[in-house]
């Protein structure tokens, strides 16, 4: 309980939505078996500032040591390896808004070149308060009604993924990843351009 108060939310919930992901990949029972790979990132942390600093009688029993590991963006990823017994590459990812994206992409990488036989990819993006609120700007990334919908024009705080090398098993699978490219160009070289070079066929041509 101790450990929970003085962690990051984000720490927190991730390491539940990785589990989740194990268990809704059906590996949660031999993922300790084979070699695993983490990929995740995280958004700004305002927990450690709001309820752990300014409060001495919660961080001096654990430490500054535990309070750090528990609270710093890079220990995301090998946290999550450490908490799930998970023997793999553990990378955390920043990327800013294209943190989660880049982590299917560092996670696929990472199953074609060998380095493991599954991989979680994901990120999350917890606000404490949860309730702050914020003026809306038109043309900002921000939403006009304070709820966050990726890759839609209205624009979840939290996502992971279990990838996997194309296997044909009875495990349950929700997509295939059929091409993948990493760049800052897209909007200076076109959507378009950027999915051909990535071997994609967009659907509309």
């Amino acid at each position: 309980a101790r450990e929970a108060a003085i962690a990051d939310p984000q720490h927190r919930v991730m390491l539940e939505c990785a589990w989740h992901a194990l268990e809704d990949a059906g590996c949660a029972d031999s993922a300790q078996a084979r070699p695993v790979g983490v990929f995740v990132g995280a958004a700004m942390n305002h927990y450690v500032t709001w309820n752990v600093v300014a409060h001495v009688d919660v961080t001096q029993p654990v430490g500054a040591y535990q309070v750090m590991i528990g609270n710093d963006k890079d220990y995301l990823a090998t946290r999550v390896s450490y908490k799930l017994n998970l023997v793999g590459p553990s990378m955390t990812v920043q990327t800013a808004c294209s943190t989660s994206l880049v982590a299917v992409h560092q996670a696929c990488n990472s199953l074609r070149q060998g380095e493991c036989d599954l991989a979680l990819a994901g990120g999350v993006a917890v606000q404490v308060p949860q309730r702050p609120g914020y003026v809306h700007q038109e043309g900002m990334i921000l939403s006009p009604d304070g709820h966050c919908r990726a890759f839609d024009a209205a624009g979840q705080l939290l996502g992971c993924l279990g990838c996997e090398r194309e296997q044909r098993t009875k495990q349950r699978h929700c997509a295939v990843v059929v091409g993948m490219m990493v760049s800052p160009a897209a909007q200076r070289r076109g959507i378009g351009r950027m999915l051909v070079e990535a071997c994609v066929r967009a659907a509309s041509q």
